[in-house]
């Protein structure tokens, strides 16, 4: 949770509870580190993949409204 808190403006607490929301939709697992007892590894399910592919044609499409063409990733 700590690598994901890092990343936005929650505390670990807060990204723990977004990830249980996260789980009980269906949009990521949540498994034990094998190498660290106290963290859990967090990914996303075909569900939350689709998602987010779903979320970033929005985003993209937004994006070149706001500001012109998106410059192709590399």
């Amino acid at each position: 949770m700590q690598d994901i808190a890092e990343e936005f403006p929650i505390t670990v607490g807060g990204t723990s509870k977004v990830v249980d929301r996260l789980e009980v939709a269906g949009l990521c697992n949540r498994r034990a580190n094998p190498d660290d007892r106290r963290s859990s590894i967090v990914e996303l399910t075909t569900k939350g993949r689709k998602l987010v592919d779903k979320a970033m044609v929005a985003f993209e499409a937004e994006l070149e409204l706001r500001i012109g063409a998106v410059i192709p990733a590399y």
